[in-house]
């Protein structure tokens, strides 16, 4: 899906340069392949240098600033996007896409029900703001599994929803549906990170976990050859090895995500997924690196 977007728009912006809009759009389509493609550093240096191009052009571009909030939170700056959004409210308050990335980048620092807020106020004003790209996690979070499955696009067939669907499917123990979603989220996009965490869960319920296991391992390498940064999507690999009993990787993965910007701390202690960490001195004292920067996050901005 993303490549396809990135290469069409590299097409307009070859044939009309001057159109900030195509490069706001070119920095999201670059920004998504890194973080869910493995496109990694080289895409979030083209992202950021798209963002530029278009806010050169057009300074009070908004399309531009949300994007580039968005771009923030994925890579580890959920603190910078918070302001840009909130001054684009002023100007936009009925924007809903607007809302939905504060809500995003208030999930990162762990203000959960705040996050539910805006992005259900989001969908308020636009039923179908992100509905085929993005998920409402902040419902996964707080353990209202049937909000966040309600959510959820019903007739979306992309890898990304699929996977999403599942994935509450697991929590709510619902073995039978969760791993059909997995495989067919897997099948649908082999590529997709969130698909590869989905396909590792999927071994892990029909008790093969060896296969599980050597899909983690091998997307954890590429994320750290790449440089991928999209932290929240990182944790799952995480939650994925803990599941499967690697406590070692679930922490060293654990350890990344938190380093790279992703601090809800609320969550992380009620996570039914890393309760095989729990208890683990590594694990506590990343706790408290975590509540560190959700409290400081609280107090700059709540």
């Amino acid at each position: 899906m993303f490549p396809v977007a990135v290469k069409m728009l590299e097409k307009s912006a070859e044939i009309e340069p001057g159109y900030p809009l195509t490069w706001a759009y070119l920095g999201r389509s670059y920004n998504a392949s890194a973080s869910f493609e493995f496109g990694g550093r080289e895409h979030y240096r083209k992202a950021q240098a798209a963002f530029e191009k278009a806010l050169a052009l057009q300074p009070a571009l908004i399309d531009a600033r949300v994007y580039l909030a968005n771009f923030f939170t994925d890579t580890g700056r959920a603190e910078q996007a918070v302001p840009l959004l909130r001054e684009a409210l002023k100007t936009n308050p009925d924007r809903a896409e607007v809302h939905w990335e504060l809500g995003y980048a208030y999930r990162f620092g762990g203000m959960l029900t705040e996050s539910a807020a805006e992005c259900g106020r989001a969908r308020e004003l636009d039923p179908l703001v992100k509905l085929n790209n993005s998920a409402l996690n902040a419902y996964l979070y707080l353990g209202k599994y049937d909000e966040f499955l309600r959510s959820l696009s019903k007739t979306s067939d992309t890898a990304f929803i699929v996977f999403y669907r599942g994935f509450g499917e697991y929590h709510k123990k619902d073995w039978e549906a969760a791993e059909r979603d997995f495989d067919r989220a897997f099948e649908l996009n082999p590529s997709l990170l969130q698909a590869q965490v989905g396909k590792a869960l999927s071994y892990a319920i029909v008790k093969q976990g060896a296969k599980g296991l050597q899909i983690l391992h091998e997307a954890e390498d590429k994320i750290k050859e790449r440089d991928v940064r999209d932290s929240e999507a990182i944790y799952k690999i995480a939650q994925a090895y803990s599941v499967l009993g690697d406590r070692v990787s679930a922490t060293r993965v654990l350890r990344y995500s938190i380093e790279h910007g992703f601090f809800a701390s609320p969550y992380f202690t009620a996570d039914p997924l890393l309760s095989s960490l729990r208890g683990e001195p590594e694990f506590e004292r990343l706790m408290k690196v975590a509540e560190e920067r959700h409290q400081a996050f609280k107090k700059a901005f709540f």
